[in-house]
C-alpha cells in the first residue's frame, strides 16, 4: 500500500467504525472501500506509469569526461573570492555531469598571481605556518613576504585547502597551473578566458 491508501485507510477507521452500527453507516463503509479500491488503483498506475517515463542517473566515469582549459587573469582580485570559484570549477561542480568520486574538473590557469588582493589589515598580519617534522621547527611567513617571494603559492595554499583531501583531491589539484606574470606556456591548449 502506498501513502495515500494508508492515509484514506486511516480516514476510514476513524470516520466510519466510530459510528454505531446503522443501515447509514452500512452505506458509508460500502462506498468508503470503493473509494479505496480506487485510490489503491489509481496511485497504482501513476506509479508504474512514472517509473516509465523517469530519467536515469548518469554517473560520469574518468575516461569520458571531457576538460576544458581556462585562463584566470588575479590581477586586483580578492584571494578568498577567486579561490572558491576556481576550486569549484577543479572538481567540476559546474557541469551537469558532476560526479563526487570522478574528477570532472577544468584545467585552469592563473595569471598575473603576484596581483592578488586580500582585505583589511591580512597583508601585514596573514600568516602562513609549515613544520618540518623536526621538534622546533615550525616556521612562519607573513603574506607580504610570500608574494614577494612565491605568489603562485599564495594562490596554489588557498585553493589546495578547498579541495577534498586524498588521492582525488591531489588529481584536482594537479589541474591548476599558477603564473606570477602575465605570460602562460600552455597556448597550445588554446585556453578560453573565464571572468571570475
Amino acid at each position: 500500500m502506498r501513502p495515500k491508501v494508508y492515509f484514506a485507510t486511516w480516514l476510514f477507521k476513524a470516520l466510519i467504525l466510530s459510528q454505531p452500527r446503522t443501515v447509514q453507516r452500512n452505506q458509508q463503509v460500502e462506498k468508503s472501500a470503493a473509494v479505496i479500491l480506487q485510490l489503491k488503483a489509481g496511485f497504482n498506475d501513476y506509479f508504474i506509469a512514472f517509473k516509465a517515463e523517469s530519467m536515469k542517473t548518469l554517473s560520469a566515469k574518468p575516461e569520458t569526461v571531457k576538460r576544458d582549459w581556462y585562463v584566470v587573469d588575479a590581477a586586483g582580485k580578492t584571494l578568498g573570492r577567486l579561490s572558491t570559484e576556481i576550486a569549484l570549477r577543479l572538481r567540476g561542480k559546474h557541469k551537469p555531469e558532476y560526479t563526487p568520486h570522478v574528477d570532472t574538473g577544468d584545467y585552469i590557469i592563473v595569471i598575473n598571481a603576484s596581483q592578488v588582493r586580500v582585505t583589511g589589515k591580512k597583508a601585514s598580519d596573514k600568516m602562513y605556518y609549515s613544520h618540518t617534522g623536526f621538534p622546533g621547527g615550525i616556521k612562519s611567513i607573513s603574506f607580504e613576504k610570500l608574494i614577494a617571494k612565491a605568489p603562485e603559492q599564495i594562490i596554489q595554499k588557498s585553493v589546495k585547502g578547498m579541495l577534498p583531501k586524498g588521492p582525488l583531491g591531489r588529481a584536482m589539484f594537479m589541474k591548476l597551473k599558477t603564473y606570477a606574470g602575465a605570460e602562460h606556456p600552455h597556448a597550445a591548449q588554446q585556453p578560453k578566458e573565464l571572468d571570475i
